[in-house]
């Protein structure tokens, strides 16, 4: 994980613009200026060489945040996923995000033939945000960085999605990335589960240093640890807040796990601390139906509070620069998903998902909101989050299951898997909660 802004306004006061952004890539800062550009990159180093942004070739000058997958699968060996990007526009030209499979922001600016791309994954799982007045725009991880460079008009960049900027008419255009296919024809949960496991191993290979899985009693967590234990991956650490949950699910499903924490909650005084830490340092998030209305104030989230503590004690006290979160497994697969902030899942999946699709949740409601949470609150420590379960391949698996497999069961092919595998779980829904005591 890494931030990224890239703009034409002068940026006269680095230091306020790049507060937060800074934060979610600790390991190194650059500032660069390219003719009437400024580009600032933050850099959080978890596989790959050492590379600081931005990445030049033949007047292309690229930053980005996340990581691309495909590098694991090409013969020639790049230094950085970064130099793949760059090879991939030389191949493809504007339409290189429909090449990517990864989890990513990305901004390119392209002087040659004067041009700025950018855009995220499907899901647009890393934050993007652009502001654009008259002559001047801007392209932040963050929206309070590009408010601090005076814009007042900033939206967030749409999921599935990228767009083409002419320079000399700021003109955009946006183009879709990908087309989901609806039809419902697998009727086995085997292609499902084999890329889930795909789509786990993917996002630990090449990690330098141990990554997280905090762990509940829920479907979600639990798909991934036993996920982790069938591909016979081990080193890992786990986090649990043990008080609210079933009781003695969550110790056997880590009795396998060398690194873990089981604590049974926090304290007053250290819910003040974090509170403290939280209103200081992590970028401000909402909830909502869409990112352009307000329902809830993120950091009223007690589970957000939570998540917050664990984050911070692993990465100072364990070194972790990366976590892997359940995060979409509801907003995608279930069909009691009624927290969606105005846009519950549908409550039995139809025989025809074009009457549905895509549902209230799929890309906005609870999944933009949770993911705005994730990515705000381990941005702030310097921790990178992956989300197997937005995997495209999951996605479109899940999607292609009969209307009857995916009415089986709650969360059909991870209770398949779970079942399967013996792996214990709660068959009800279970959130992330947090006793303060």
């Amino acid at each position: 994980m890494c931030s990224i802004l890239m703009t034409n306004k002068k940026v006269s006061d680095v230091e306020k613009t790049n507060f937060y952004l800074q934060r979610r890539g600790p390991d190194k800062t650059t500032v660069t200026e390219i003719d009437n550009w400024t580009l600032i990159h933050n850099l959080l180093s978890i596989t790959g060489d050492f590379t600081p942004q931005p990445l030049s070739k033949n007047n292309v000058h690229l930053i980005y945040n996340g990581e691309i997958y495909n590098i694991q699968n090409e013969t020639e060996e790049y230094k950085s996923d970064g130099y793949y990007i760059l090879d991939a526009y030389d191949r493809y030209g504007d339409d290189f995000f429909k090449h990517l499979d990864g989890e990513f922001a990305i901004a390119l600016l392209d002087l040659n033939n004067n041009k700025l791309i950018f855009g995220g994954d499907l899901f647009l799982t890393k934050p993007l945000f652009i502001g654009k007045e008259d002559n001047d725009i801007c392209i932040s991880s963050y929206k309070s960085s590009i408010t601090s460079l005076g814009f007042n008009k900033i939206l967030r960049a749409e999921p599935n999605s990228f767009y083409v900027v002419d320079l000399k008419t700021l003109k955009a255009q946006k183009r879709q990335t990908y087309k989901w296919n609806l039809d419902q024809h697998i009727d086995t949960y085997e292609v499902w589960e084999r890329n889930f496991l795909k789509a786990i191993r993917k996002r630990v290979t090449g990690i330098k240093d141990d990554f997280l899985v905090p762990v509940s009693s829920g479907h979600d967590s639990g798909g991934i640890v036993c996920g982790l234990k069938e591909l016979n991956i081990t080193d890992f650490m786990t986090y649990s807040f043990t008080a609210n949950e079933a009781p003695g699910i969550i110790e056997r499903r880590v009795q396998h796990v060398d690194k873990k924490i089981l604590k049974d909650g926090i304290t007053p005084q250290e819910n003040i601390d974090i509170n403290n830490f939280k209103h200081n340092f992590v970028e401000p998030f909402f909830y909502g139906s869409t990112p352009y209305n307000k329902t809830h104030e993120g950091f009223e989230d007690k589970g957000g509070t939570g998540l917050l503590y664990l984050l911070k004690e692993c990465r100072e006290k364990h070194g972790v620069k990366v976590q892997l979160s359940g995060q979409g497994a509801d907003e995608v697969m279930s069909n009691i998903q009624t927290y969606g902030f105005n846009t519950p899942n549908p409550y039995v999946w139809p025989d025809n998902l074009l009457d549905i699709f895509p549902w209230g949740n799929f890309y906005y409601g609870a999944n933009w909101s949770y993911l705005n949470k994730e990515e705000c609150i381990a941005g702030s420590v310097g921790i990178e989050t992956r989300y197997p379960f937005l995997d495209k391949e999951v996605v479109q698996s899940f999607i292609n299951l009969t209307s009857n497999l995916k009415n089986k069961n709650y969360k059909a092919p991870l209770h398949a898997m779970l079942t399967r595998c013996k792996f214990p779980f709660v068959s009800a829904k279970r959130g992330f909660d947090l006793k303060i005591s």
